[in-house]
């Protein structure tokens, strides 16, 4: 049989797995509002750098988490990308050249 002592550790546990629950349902409310209003990634971590609250502080850590196991697919894509723009630009170097090749070609000085 419970004492008193028992059932009021329960309820105290029970408030505060209810008390932590709304905590992560107003962090995800929070970071909803965030992509809803298309905020980027980059003002919302900066954002933390004026930012000394707890909770947002804690929030922060959580994307983080998230993030930083992405990181080496993020990079890899920006590389790509890179890759992609550099390639693209030494193509249109390549038409260029061949511009001023056809040019000089066709207008040999005799």
């Amino acid at each position: 049989m419970m004492n008193f002592k028992d059932l009021n550790d329960i309820e105290n546990e029970k408030q505060d797995f209810l008390n932590k629950a709304k905590r992560l349902d107003n962090k995800s409310e929070h970071l909803a509002m965030l992509r809803n209003n298309m905020v980027t990634l980059h003002s919302f971590i900066n954002s933390f750098r004026a930012n000394d609250s707890n909770y947002l502080l804690e929030i922060q850590q959580e994307v983080l988490s998230v993030i930083n196991p992405m990181s080496h697919d993020v990079f890899r894509a920006v590389e790509m990308k890179f890759a992609a723009e550099a390639r693209q630009l030494r193509i249109e170097a390549k038409l260029k050249n061949q511009q001023l090749e056809n040019y000089f070609t066709e207008n040999e000085v005799k």
